[in-house]
């Protein structure tokens, strides 16, 4: 691509390590911005190359990561593309996440997938637009991909809690949505991080640096437990002690009145109140599958609609799940469904 001049075709990296830890985990490998890797033997997929479509019509609903890799393979494959989305710029989480301290590099997700579409004539774009079920029949396409994402719970549901936390203070109450927009909490401020990984770290340093007096949760025994896998995890918890953030492990919040949040061990019947203004909770996300519950009806069938969900739509995961289900969901689209055979290292009885 550099000899021949094709900058803009590199996928560059992003730097978030899921190659690295999918392969530190003996599991399948993968990556975030080239959703073929590891699948080049085992599904036949060619980086560069995807098979010839039909000509038919697409209509792509998100334009996030999967929304956006989708249009992009589909557009390769020679189908009429028109992709819409209800925000009034592309790429949906990757857009918001970029813009959190240190993750300004997941831009290029989003970059280089409007960079490609940028050249096909036959893919449109249609930016603020919120299209109601009745609007998106009335669009006639021959299939329909539903790639609308999904939303932080704002109840508490997560690994730890089955069910929402009972008695919470909804008006003190943000999640990472509310300060990917903007929402910037002071006073004391807990963070309570059943999710893991980056974002409830993330979230507590960005606070702390803006004047925040910020207690960090989290039922791991380390801050951000997951990202050790990504080769971050030390590095992660230096940064919340360095500025001055105190950190709860194997601590789980049970209740929260909007002046006293209730941190409970995982491990005992151990509890203890600790003041707090805001309470923001990173516990999971749930898809935001509303328009095409609506599509499919409470039968479960879209009748006259070839439609799917793709991306944390379906299932909310990584940005590497939802840019490989686009890739997935584009490739094997119409006639090519069939001609694709997954291999194995071994026969399985």
């Amino acid at each position: 691509k550099i000899r021949e001049d094709r900058i803009d075709d590199i996928r560059e990296c992003i730097g978030c390590n899921i190659c690295y830890a999918y392969n530190y985990r003996g599991a399948a490998i993968r990556c975030t911005q080239n959703p073929t890797m590891g699948e080049e033997w085992r599904r036949g997929w060619h980086p560069e190359h995807v098979p010839a479509g039909d000509g038919g019509s697409v209509l792509i609903v998100g334009a996030g990561p999967a929304g956006l890799e989708a249009a992009h393979v589909l557009g390769k494959r020679g189908y009429q593309v028109a992709l819409a989305d209800a925000a009034a710029e592309p790429g949906g989480r990757v857009t918001l996440e970029s813009r959190l301290p240190g993750l300004g590099e997941w831009a290029r997700v989003r970059d280089y997938r409007l960079g490609q579409i940028k050249s096909m004539p036959n893919v449109s774009m249609y930016l603020g637009s919120a299209l109601s079920a009745a609007e998106v029949r009335e669009f006639g396409a021959d299939h329909v991909l539903i790639a609308t994402g999904a939303r932080w719970r704002c109840n508490g549901v997560g690994r730890c809690h089955a069910n929402p936390i009972p008695g919470l203070n909804a008006d003190s109450v943000l999640t990472p949505d509310d300060l990917m927009r903007g929402a910037r909490p002071q006073g004391k401020v807990t963070v309570f991080d059943d999710d893991h990984y980056y974002m409830g770290p993330v979230l507590a340093g960005m606070l702390a640096t803006t004047g925040a007096l910020v207690t960090y949760v989290t039922t791991e025994g380390k801050a951000g437990y997951w990202s050790q896998y990504t080769g971050e995890q030390e590095r992660t918890q230096q940064q919340l002690l360095e500025l001055g953030t105190k950190i709860f492990v194997n601590t789980t919040v049970d209740g929260f009145d909007g002046e006293f949040v209730s941190l409970a061990c995982v491990y005992s019947d151990r509890k203890h109140l600790r003041a707090a203004s805001t309470l923001v909770l990173v516990t999971s996300r749930e898809p935001s599958d509303a328009l095409y519950r609506e599509l499919v009806g409470p039968e479960g069938e879209s009748m006259d609609l070839k439609i799917q969900r793709i991306g944390d739509c379906r299932q909310p995961a990584l940005i590497a799940h939802a840019v490989y289900a686009g890739h997935k969901a584009a490739r094997e689209l119409g006639e090519a469904t069939e001609q694709l055979t997954t291999e194995r290292d071994r026969t399985v009885i």
